[in-house]
């Protein structure tokens, strides 16, 4: 059956199908659009419909910011951390710019970084929570609360510590 959820607008309402609300939780475990497919006996490209369908429904593009639309209207369901953290609005900041942009270039000029900057600093947040990729960033955000409907974007100025090195 269906799952219901209601636009912000209020005007109307989208249902997922429960293929694709499996879809979207495979991909919020981190999993790859191969590894999901592979694990629903899928091909890759039925992911890709199915994300686009989502995204359709949803008013909503790439894979962070389609999970981010879902958690937003109840289809997922934030799992809770094993270990609760504190976060900087460094880290606040790197994980919305992570959310609202698609690619190293787009993260770079949200954060008023170079691209390599922009990369350490995601490698360095993605590290500390365990992300395997964007779109698991985006579910832990959710199960860490930062990313809920009540956050704000944090203030531009600071930057995310980190130990480890980018390679080149």
């Amino acid at each position: 059956m269906p799952v219901r959820s209601r636009h912000e607008d209020g005007l109307h309402t989208t249902q997922l199908t429960a293929k694709e609300v499996l879809t979207l939780e495979h991909l919020a475990q981190g999993r790859t659009k191969k590894e999901t497919a592979r694990a629903l006996g899928l091909s890759e490209s039925t992911i890709d419909s199915h994300l686009i369908r989502v995204g359709n429904k949803l008013l909503a593009s790439g894979t962070p910011g389609i999970l981010h639309a879902a958690y937003r209207a109840g289809h997922l369901t934030p799992h809770e951390p094993t270990v609760r953290q504190e976060f900087t609005d460094a880290e606040r900041r790197v994980w919305h710019a992570a959310l609202t942009t698609s690619n190293l270039a787009q993260l770079a000029g949200a954060l008023h970084l170079s691209r390599h900057g922009a990369q350490r600093q995601l490698a360095c947040l993605m590290e500390r929570v365990g992300a395997r990729n964007r779109g698991h960033l985006v579910a832990l955000g959710h199960a860490h609360e930062v990313l809920t409907k009540a956050t704000r974007e944090p203030a531009p100025e600071a930057t995310v510590g980190c130990r480890t090195e980018i390679a080149r």
